[in-house]
């Protein structure tokens, strides 16, 4: 179990590399007696593995507590239309246990949707949150 502590001021940067996934490619639903029931694709699983094990590599401190603010910016491999919210949940969900202890730390998040043809990536920096 890891020991949580809390974030001086410093940042935690984090470069994802990989084509990033929407969430319409991550989960499915089927029905099952008429009762819609959702899961992860295995794409969507390795996809997580991968995102989690390279965070785990660049990231060796424990998970913070305190609420935190994110600047992502999200490189697409090609320049077909994307919508910013299809593509939080997985990142969120693989911070989970390594730098954040759960996700609603996030109180506020800068997204831009980029074009890199080479390097499709997610670019992440994490820093406290300060209110004005």
């Amino acid at each position: 179990m890891r020991i949580v502590k809390k974030m001086k001021n410093k940042e935690i940067k984090l470069v994802l590399t990989g084509k990033p996934l929407s969430t319409n490619h991550i989960y499915k639903m089927s029905c099952l007696g008429g009762v819609p029931r959702y899961y992860m694709t295995k794409e969507g699983k390795q996809r997580k593995i991968d995102y989690q094990w390279q965070i785990n590599q660049q990231y060796k401190g424990q998970p913070i507590k305190e609420e935190v603010e994110m600047d992502v910016r999200i490189f697409f491999g090609d320049k077909r239309k994307n919508d910013y919210d299809n593509f939080g949940k997985i990142l969120n969900d693989s911070l989970i246990g390594q730098v954040l202890v759960d996700d609603s730390q996030i109180k506020k998040a800068t997204i831009i949707l980029d074009y890199d043809k080479q390097n499709p990536k997610i670019e992440l920096t994490i820093k406290k949150y300060e209110t004005t």
